[in-house]
């Protein structure tokens, strides 16, 4: 008789069997652990709040949560089981995917707030880097660096490029923030074809 065909009473609790066939790894519990965990009612993947204990959770959700979903919940039988796990293991995926594209994208528009904008206008009107770039200058690409605030003041170190006619640039600024209003530190525009750097004025 095949083992799909064996009686596996499922909801038991610890030391309910396995059947084989649900053995292996469960994307839906890596990738949505938290709430996965609730739905299947494997309350162990809470752990996924304390703090280092959630670095490896996802892992030992993904290599034990069919085991777990099937000895705490009741389902109708293994093909039961397996469908609703499937939909768990596409959406899984999908979701993490959306979140971290998400995260990526939303970093250069954190760095592009106001530090980045006086930075970006103090290249602009530079006469040095016109002489250099021409006009009109523009930014483009993707912003990196970081930023520190709290509450009224904060730092940051940025590097973006802008482009003109003649050539590009590379950017760093280092700016300050004191009562909320920031204020340039140091502003270097590195050109890509004359090499030379230029030290736009803070005022």
């Amino acid at each position: 008789m095949d083992s799909s065909e064996l009686n596996y009473p499922s909801g038991k609790g610890k030391g309910t069997p396995i059947p084989p066939e649900i053995r292996g790894w469960n994307w839906g519990a890596f990738c949505l652990n938290l709430l996965w965990g609730v739905c299947n009612n494997t309350l162990i993947a809470l752990l996924m709040l304390v703090p280092i204990v959630n670095v490896i959770m996802p892992f030992v959700l993904g290599a034990k949560g069919n085991e777990w979903a099937w000895q705490n919940r009741q389902w109708r039988d293994v093909e039961h089981f397996r469908t609703v796990q499937r939909r768990w293991a596409i959406i899984g995926p999908m979701v993490l995917v959306l979140v971290l594209a998400g995260a990526l994208l939303g970093i250069p528009r954190l760095l592009e707030g106001d530090a980045y904008q006086l930075a970006l206008s103090k290249v602009q009107t530079s006469q040095a880097v016109i002489t250099e770039l021409g006009e009109p200058i523009r930014a483009e690409g993707v912003t990196s660096g970081q930023i520190t605030t709290d509450t009224n003041n904060g730092q940051a170190s940025l590097h973006f490029t802008v482009v003109g006619p003649r050539q590009d640039a590379d950017v760093y600024a280092n700016m300050s923030q004191h009562f909320g209003k920031w204020q340039v530190e140091k502003i270097i525009v590195r050109p890509a074809i004359s090499g030379f750097d230029i030290d736009v004025p803070a005022e």
